[in-house]
């Protein structure tokens, strides 16, 4: 016998084995010659163990009162994160755009404002915030360039609603001559 007939055996019986040891194959309780289970097994294993409904502080699913899991969102921080996630000149357009989001506010209809100053001069534009997937979206905020003097301007975003209100860090944009 040659080194590749050995070898192609060997991998044969490890594949016997290994499906051999599929539920299909084995003689389990429950289970008739033809691998199928029988009707107290089968309504025994399509129910999943019901976990701990008063597992408080633990991973554990909650349940309602069929046993099924429900679906969960673990406490929302308190503090209110607004961040200013772009704010540039547009050559183009001739004018300052800025973006960006709350979190973990999830809600439309709160007030985004960008507020653009230099030298005591402020500018404002404002848009609704609207309902992302984990967010609220502050998007496209613009201020026409001749609304604003050339030199380097200071961006702020602020959001304000009924149940959350903050403000991002700055960011310097240069609006050209």
């Amino acid at each position: 016998m040659t080194r590749s007939t050995t070898t192609r055996r060997t991998l044969a019986a490890v594949a016997l084995a290994a499906v051999c040891a599929l539920p299909a194959c084995s003689s389990a309780e429950g289970t008739d010659e033809a691998g199928a289970s029988s009707p107290a097994t089968s309504a025994a294993s399509d129910s999943p163990a019901a976990p701990d409904e008063t597992a408080e502080g633990t991973d554990a699913p909650v349940v309602d009162e069929a046993g099924e899991p429900v679906a969960t969102d673990p406490p929302r921080p308190e503090a209110t994160d607004v961040v200013l996630s772009n704010a540039y000149w547009d050559p183009a357009e001739a004018a300052l755009f800025a973006s960006g989001y709350v979190s973990p506010v999830i809600e439309d209809g709160g007030t985004c404002t960008i507020e653009v100053s230099r030298d005591g001069n402020t500018v404002r534009a404002t848009t609704d915030g609207l309902a992302d997937a984990s967010t609220t979206v502050c998007g496209g905020l613009a201020l026409p360039g001749d609304e604003l003097r050339p030199g380097t301007w200071s961006v702020v975003l602020r959001y304000e609603s009924g149940t959350a209100s903050g403000e991002s860090e700055p960011l310097e944009v240069e609006v050209p001559e």
